[in-house]
């Protein structure tokens, strides 16, 4: 019943004088002049906009597409102006004045490779020309003018290269045969004493020593590695009032017997600033000053070391001295097996000390470290409080 109802359209506000059955309305406002639609470009926000205008609206929106004349891509005829001053194909006039028609892509292009009014150097400048700023239009006549200086140039470039080379050869000649350095005490080796191979020896050499017993005092002053040939026992002990070894470079100490039977000085005293140090697999022994000391600023590697008998300690361990202690027997020392002195900081890990005349390990006012996993045991502490808290 209500489809056969006379209705008038829904925009009769807007002008529209339709009047007609309710079942026909949804049809006619479908093409009312009088509805309100949107426009069709992407972008617009004008208001809606009644049927019998849209037509005009369309053709003049500012959202209408437009073609950019020089890349041919669509955009917003609002936005044309913009994206045609920025559009990479936008031919334009060479800033340099040259007559070439470039484009705003291909620009820097044409100045850096082939504008005859760019400012270049010449290509034999890195061999000794001093022409390095000529224009491009320029060069070629420069390269024509200056090719026997250029010639002469690269003559001396190659000689200069062939000196190079040819010490560079005799360098690596040189490190493949002086692969080691061995000291034998009976002659059977390049030397007989280890201060004479340390003397000779050059950057990061190695020096094997052989079986025997070695009365020297070392100052190992560049980078080396000092080692007992196989399983030999090397012994050396001080020959002089002074330190067995004192370490002034980077180096490295394998498997030797280490004995200081001097009054006064260390068996062996590190003075070198760096982490690469090391001091691996040797039996140190001291009749009197610490086995090892570390002074102020060093970082060596001291691991799986017999340490022992010293008259004073094991390792002493100065101000602001470091030391990576490892994997140590540091043992039967008169005083602490190890010390650490007031701002040193140390790290101490599984190590087996024991057996000292006071202290394990004794840590000065203001001395930090990382102690973990050391077995500490039978080391003989004072009864003083303070020094009790002190003793680990």
């Amino acid at each position: 019943m209500l489809s056969k109802l006379d209705v008038y359209c829904s925009n009769r506000c807007n002008g529209c004088q339709w009047k007609g059955k309710s079942a026909d309305l949804k049809s006619h406002r479908d093409h009312c002049d009088h509805e309100l639609v949107q426009c069709t470009h992407e972008g617009c926000l004008e208001a809606p906009i009644i049927r019998r205008n849209l037509a005009y609206h369309v053709a003049n929106c500012p959202f209408k597409s437009c073609e950019c004349q020089y890349c041919r891509k669509l955009v917003p005829g609002c936005k044309l102006k913009e994206h045609e001053h920025d559009c990479p194909k936008r031919p334009i006039k060479c800033p340099q004045h040259c007559a070439a028609q470039v484009t705003v892509e291909t620009l820097a292009h044409h100045l850096k490779q082939a504008c005859p009014y760019t400012v270049v150097q010449c290509p034999f400048v890195s061999h000794g020309c001093d022409v390095d700023k000529v224009q491009r239009l320029e060069l070629e006549v420069h390269l024509r003018d200056a090719m026997a200086t250029h010639l002469e140039l690269l003559c001396k470039k190659v000689e200069q290269q062939s000196v190079v080379i040819t010490q560079q050869q005799t360098l690596i000649k040189k490190l493949f045969q002086r692969t080691h350095i061995v000291v034998d005490a009976n002659g059977k080796g390049a030397f007989t004493k280890i201060s004479d191979a340390v003397q000779a020896a050059e950057d990061n050499d190695v020096i094997f020593v052989n079986q025997g017993v070695f009365r020297e005092s070392l100052v190992i002053n560049k980078p080396l590695t000092l080692q007992a040939a196989a399983d030999n026992q090397v012994l050396i002990e001080n020959g002089s009032d002074s330190n067995v070894i004192v370490i002034r470079s980077t180096c490295k100490l394998i498997g030797l017997h280490l004995h200081q039977r001097s009054k006064n000085f260390f068996c062996v005293r590190i003075i070198v600033n760096d982490d690469e140090t090391i001091i691996e697999k040797c039996d140190v022994k001291s009749d009197h000053f610490s086995c090892i000391q570390i002074d102020s600023g060093c970082n060596p590697l001291i691991r799986n070391n017999k340490i022992h008998d010293s008259k004073q300690c094991g390792i002493l361990i100065k101000k602001n001295g470091k030391g990576r202690i490892d994997n140590n027997d540091i043992h039967s020392n008169s005083l602490s097996n190890i010390y650490v002195d007031a701002n040193a900081n140390p790290l101490v890990t599984n190590n087996k000390i024991h057996n000292s005349a006071q202290h394990g390990i004794w840590i000065k006012q203001f001395g930090v470290g990382l102690f973990e996993n050391n077995t500490i045991y039978n080391n003989t502490c004072p009864t003083s409080k303070s020094k009790k808290e002190r003793c680990q």
